[in-house]
């Protein structure tokens, strides 16, 4: 078995990069602070992901909140071999997961900075950002362990 501390932090060439719009700009804007924000519903006050124009819960306005930056694993898989044109095989083994924010939604990602093997259901991760496309300064959240 692999001891690998391989990352997605960073960036990546062929790397897929998101259509940037005014529906999501608060999300990316926030990365590129070092903060996570999602929406939540104004007249519920659920949480919602991904971010929509509208409430997915009324179709009503929605605004957008600092998340805690914590959650836990909900599932995850080890990705040992990949053969994509986005060269992400150089990196392997690595961890996509999703991850169960404290405000009840979730949202995939990688796990990063331990031993993919160290990953477990329920484990307790926090947010940190990474810079994946130096041209357009593009940052998206990762997760690692929480340190107590």
């Amino acid at each position: 078995m692999t001891t690998s501390m391989a990352t997605l932090d960073g960036e990546v060439p062929g790397r897929a990069l998101p259509v940037i719009s005014v529906d999501n700009r608060p999300y990316y804007d926030g990365c590129a602070r070092g903060e996570l924000w999602i929406q939540r519903c104004l007249e519920t006050g659920r949480f919602q992901f991904y971010p929509r124009p509208c409430s997915i819960f009324t179709a009503g306005p929605v605004e957008w909140t600092r998340c805690s930056g914590r959650g836990a694993v909900h599932t995850f898989t080890i990705i040992r071999k990949n053969h994509s044109e986005a060269h992400f095989e150089k990196h392997a083994p690595y961890v996509v997961a999703i991850i169960e924010l404290e405000e009840g939604i979730r949202m995939m990602s990688n796990v990063t900075r331990c031993k993919p093997e160290d990953v477990r259901i329920g484990m307790e991760v926090e947010v940190h950002f990474a810079c994946v496309h130096e041209t357009s300064k593009l940052f998206l959240p990762f997760w690692h362990p929480r340190t107590a």
